[in-house]
């Protein structure tokens, strides 16, 4: 198709009013707005102009949709901008970390401290009905506080709020959570020393189940069992010494291994957790991902058969789980498919009790 010299003058003219607008304009914001002006005005232009809800053709939507992301990616990278992110980067750190070493000064440190931090604050006090802001310089700041502070004062810590420790790391988890920092404190192991204080001084069974459920539920979140190239560094990552560790605590189990002793545990107290809430037994679908890498084969086929025994038949989304990790084991190792290929023998051998196991057993011998 050959353009006529006035559609010729109408694409260059188009171009150069997307190449070239001024981004505060788009925004309708002036260059002496503060940073919080610019943000609010962009994700106020940006909902508007969605395609999802514009009223403007689709092709129209988009354009001026993807005009106004290039307008704030193009404040944001003004000099001028750059240097007031930082100074309010800056300011939160400070204002954080003096809020946390006063609160250590006075005797006061503990789970409540995150609350008064000011990102959690604000965030605590908005509308039910506002989506979360967009994570800013501040938000960035104030963790960089968390992070030095719990750093700095991690022995004192372990050593004279040992008792609250669990508490101190769920109140953790709520801000990282909240604030947006959940996975990059995740991997870089930012709780594990809290956590393997507990696991060496609690004499409580429960605590000691409970802290290692949550570290593998933040583990989860992070993607961390999502394949992984080295399932030796997963597995030590997730679990380290707690397996011989809660075996020496609480007693161990004849015929059983430490680390099936503590998967069935862990299941147990689990299962336990939500039998008072059956909506959320989807919660429990980290223990699909976190007990295999750290269990043998056959252990691994002992507890994915006994978890899908204990759930009730009505959580289809986690029995089909299940039931395709008991096949991955099966798939993996060829032998365990041999072993369990008479009839009724994987139920009889492992279960007593389970026919699930044998189904999937015959899938697998119809796909070959």
């Amino acid at each position: 198709m050959v353009l006529t010299l006035r559609q010729w003058l109408f694409l260059f003219s188009f171009l150069a009013a997307f190449s070239f607008a001024d981004p505060y304009q788009i925004l309708g914001v002036s260059p002496e707005a503060s940073e919080e002006e610019i943000k609010k005005a962009y994700l106020k232009k940006a909902r508007a102009e969605h395609p999802d809800v514009s009223p403007l053709p689709k092709t129209e939507a988009e354009r001026r949709f993807k005009e106004v992301q290039k307008a704030w990616e193009d404040i944001q990278r003004t000099p001028r901008r750059s240097t007031e992110s930082n100074r309010e980067r800056q300011l939160a750190r400070e204002t954080a970390n003096t809020l946390l070493e006063k609160a250590w000064e006075q005797g006061a440190f503990g789970p409540d401290t995150f609350e008064s931090l000011p990102r959690k604050k604000l965030l605590n006090n908005r509308s039910p009905l506002s989506p979360f802001p967009n994570r800013s310089p501040k938000d960035d700041g104030e963790w960089e506080a968390v992070e030095d502070f719990l750093s700095r004062h991690q022995a004192e810590i372990i050593q004279n709020h040992l008792g609250s420790l669990p508490t101190i790391l769920r109140a953790l988890d709520t801000y990282t959570l909240i604030t947006g920092k959940a996975v990059q404190s995740i991997r870089a192991g930012f709780t594990a020393p809290f956590e393997q204080a507990v696991f060496e001084s609690t004499d409580s069974s429960v605590v000691f189940l409970e802290t290692l459920r949550e570290r593998l539920e933040r583990l989860n979140r992070s993607g961390h069992f999502l394949q992984s190239p080295n399932p030796k560094q997963e597995r030590e990552r997730a679990f380290g010494n707690t397996p011989s560790l809660y075996a020496k605590k609480f007693g161990s189990q004849p015929g059983q291994t430490p680390e099936i002793q503590l998967a069935k545990a862990l299941l147990n107290q689990s299962l336990e957790g939500i039998r008072h809430s059956p909506i959320r037994i989807h919660e429990l679908d980290f223990l699909i991902r976190s007990i295999p890498p750290l269990l043998a084969p056959e252990e691994q086929l002992g507890f994915l058969s006994t978890f899908l025994q204990k759930i009730p038949s009505t959580a289809s989304d986690l029995r089909d789980r299940i039931e395709k990790a008991i096949q991955k084991t099966f798939s993996k190792n060829p032998e365990l498919a041999q072993k369990y290929s008479g009839k009724a023998t994987f139920w009889r051998r492992l279960t007593r009790s389970l026919p699930d196991c044998d189904l999937i057993l015959g899938r697998l011998a119809r796909q070959k």
